[in-house]
């Protein structure tokens, strides 16, 4: 009887296909997952990266400027939906060793209040005395097709960029 069975061949692809059809589903299905996370992960670094450098560009900054700093930090994530990005922008100064917030603007987050506690402390090899430092959180949640059909387990993915950068031109960056 065994015999019998072994010798036919017939549907041994159907079963094989329908083995190894959900691996290669998931297969599929992580790989567009990591790339997209791995984009957007690069994209927001350079929303933080472009926050810092066009603030540390300037001696004084109004609320205008810091909108259209936001624009254009807001424009490196293109074509993903902006809604998820929450900016940080802060100046800080350091004195006798404490690190505190001159001012701060933030774009759909709070900012830090002045004399508070920067959102991320600046790293002691970067401080220097009587130079403030530009720090910029940027923060992204990312749903994808794939995280938002299993939210049973989680529910996307959230990422997190960091940007110390020294002020260009002179030491200080002023609030209009």
């Amino acid at each position: 009887m065994l015999a019998v069975f072994r010798r036919n061949q017939a549907g041994v692809a159907a079963v094989e296909f329908a083995l190894i059809l959900p691996s290669l589903l998931l297969l599929y299905a992580g790989t567009v997952e990591i790339g997209q996370g791995l984009t957007v992960a690069r994209k927001l670094n350079n929303a933080a990266v472009v926050t810092a450098d066009l603030m540390a560009q300037s001696e004084s900054l109004s609320t205008d400027d810091m909108n259209d700093v936001f624009a254009g930090a807001k424009a490196t994530l293109a074509p993903y939906d902006i809604s998820g990005l929450k900016i940080q922008a802060c100046v800080v100064t350091t004195a006798g060793g404490a690190q505190k917030v001159k001012w701060c603007a933030a774009e759909h987050d709070t900012a830090p209040a002045k004399g508070a506690a920067p959102p991320v402390a600046v790293p002691s090899a970067l401080v220097e005395g009587g130079v403030e430092m530009v720090v910029v959180r940027a923060r992204y949640h990312l749903d994808t097709p794939f995280s938002s059909a299993l939210s049973v387990i989680g529910h996307g993915y959230d990422f997190q960029r960091v940007y110390v950068q020294r002020p260009r031109i002179g030491d200080t960056i002023d609030k209009e």
